[in-house]
């Protein structure tokens, strides 16, 4: 974990920092276990035209298309 702030928080109300970690699911409930992401600084136009500062990614680079609800619907992981 970085002590830099992305503009978001978990589904706890905790603040969320770049590298932290969250389990990003395709569907609810799920047999599947789930895809480990961390989270990422993405300052591009689209994000910020959303007042947003981060994205999520698996341990490939791949961007998962929806961060707000992985991070919003989730927890972190330590």
């Amino acid at each position: 974990m970085t002590d830099t702030l992305a503009n978001i928080k978990d589904k706890s109300g905790n603040n969320v920092y770049f590298g932290d970690k969250f389990l990003a699911h395709m569907v609810r409930p799920s047999h599947e276990a789930g895809t480990l992401v961390t989270v990422v600084e993405d300052l591009s136009e689209e994000n910020i035209s959303c007042d947003r500062n981060f994205n999520v990614e698996d341990e490939k680079g791949n961007r998962i298309w929806n961060a707000y609800m992985v991070i919003t619907g989730g927890t972190k992981k330590e």
